[in-house]
């Protein structure tokens, strides 16, 4: 089974004049959707009174900016798809969960992927 995943679709993140990563990871997203594989995102969420060294503040929960960017919204409600929000720079630790397990861990075997395509909207 092939996932997907991709990180850093928030809000605030632009594309530019030499790479579009919010419209590949749209277009990809839509690819993966369409076949009902599986999709993942991990979007940074952070507390604003848990800075994240050595950067500034940046996508404070409940904020607009911890949201999709307006492309890819329409995925929040595709079936074969699980967001995660993340309070650290990676995606595999800001998994882990109070009792130990790890939500993109379970998300790999509960879809038993064998190969992940991933993706990033930061530039």
């Amino acid at each position: 089974m092939f996932g997907l995943y991709f990180t850093n679709c928030n809000i605030c993140f632009k594309s530019s004049s030499i790479y579009d990563p919010i419209n590949e990871s749209s277009r990809l997203a839509r690819l993966f959707c369409d076949k009902k594989l599986p999709v993942m995102e991990f979007l940074d969420s952070h507390y604003p009174d848990k800075p994240e060294d050595p950067y500034p503040s940046h996508f404070i929960a409940g904020t607009d900016e911890s949201n999709l960017v307006p492309a890819l919204r329409w995925i929040e409600n595709e079936t074969n798809m699980t967001i995660e929000r993340k309070d650290c720079y990676d995606g595999y630790l800001g998994s882990m969960e109070v009792d130990g397990s790890n939500v993109f861990v379970d998300w790999v075997k509960k879809n038993q992927i064998q190969a992940v395509r991933t993706g990033n909207c930061c530039l």
